[in-house]
């Protein structure tokens, strides 16, 4: 009994003294430690300046865009973090005009030789579905100006906000970078319209828009409907290129009607969903599409 008393009475001893006070304070801050570089990489969207400089020279991808007059332009203004792609992150500029999707560049623990050699790969076909967009379609894409390897003393420093709040000065020279015109968004767009009673006129753009890409042989092997596509005023533009392929073998009858219906099911299924009413514009507005192409 002897033994339980003292054994209790040191256990009251340590309770009523300030020491378990200090243990619990020092494993707040130890899990405050551990888990910052969590929160911070929540915080931050996982923005690092590392992520986006490039470490190869692309100069083998021909860069047709010696005339960046508008872009220094535009690029005068400062611009602040919107949002993130899977493969860049987008800022959009002071008068909110513009975005600029700088493109980020993935370090993965690979074999050095495997890692250049399917990283040079990967970045080949994203800069190419960039040249087929802006080569070929521009308008569709609202595309103003695509930089895809380090240049020197061509373009200034550009000022980013990031997703906390810092701000940063981008060289732009050493950052591959896509700027657009900055579409509204595609569901909330339709919608309004709905409302407004001309629905017909946006869902017709669109439909003409997909016939004059698919009209120029180009596929676009990422299918998604609302995040790909928005609208500037009352014309449909697909903001995402990031996978766009172009051949002739796209150009046949088969493929681009399979390629339009992926599309436009997507359509009528968001119309089912959030304007049934408006299922019968649609209707019109094919039929109008392809009496249109014949």
């Amino acid at each position: 009994m002897g033994c339980v008393r003292l054994y209790l009475s040191k256990i009251d001893k340590c309770f009523s003294s300030s020491y378990w006070l200090r243990g619990l304070a020092a494993l707040l801050i130890l899990s405050v430690v551990f888990r910052a570089p969590l929160l911070m990489k929540h915080l931050s969207k996982g923005f690092h300046m590392a992520r986006f400089e490039l470490d190869y020279d692309w100069s083998d991808i021909e860069d047709p865009f010696a005339d960046e007059k508008e872009a220094l332009k535009i690029f005068s203004q400062p611009f602040t973090y919107l949002g993130r792609g899977a493969q860049c992150y987008v800022f959009e500029s002071c008068d909110q005009n513009y975005v600029v999707k700088i493109f980020q560049e993935n370090r993965r623990a690979t074999p050095l030789s495997r890692w250049k050699g399917s990283l040079k790969r990967k970045k080949n076909t994203d800069f190419r579905s960039c040249l087929v967009a802006y080569s070929l379609a521009r308008e569709e894409t609202a595309l103003e100006y695509l930089h895809l390897h380090t240049t020197k003393a061509r373009l200034p420093k550009l000022s980013v906000q990031s997703p906390t709040g810092q701000w940063f000065s981008l060289p732009l020279d050493r950052y591959s970078f896509a700027l657009q015109k900055k579409a509204k968004p595609f569901q909330e767009t339709l919608i309004q319209a709905s409302l407004e009673g001309n629905l017909a006129v946006y869902l017709s753009s669109f439909l003409s828009l997909i016939d004059s890409r698919l009209a120029k042989g180009i596929r676009n092997e990422d299918k998604s409907l609302l995040s790909n596509f928005g609208f500037l005023d009352q014309k449909a533009v697909e903001i995402d290129f990031g996978r766009y392929l172009q051949s002739e073998v796209f150009l046949q009858p088969d493929m681009q009607r399979m390629e339009k219906k992926m599309f436009v099911d997507q359509l009528s299924i968001f119309l089912e969903r959030e304007l049934p009413h408006e299922i019968k514009t649609l209707e019109t507005c094919l039929l109008q599409s392809e009496q249109s192409l014949s």
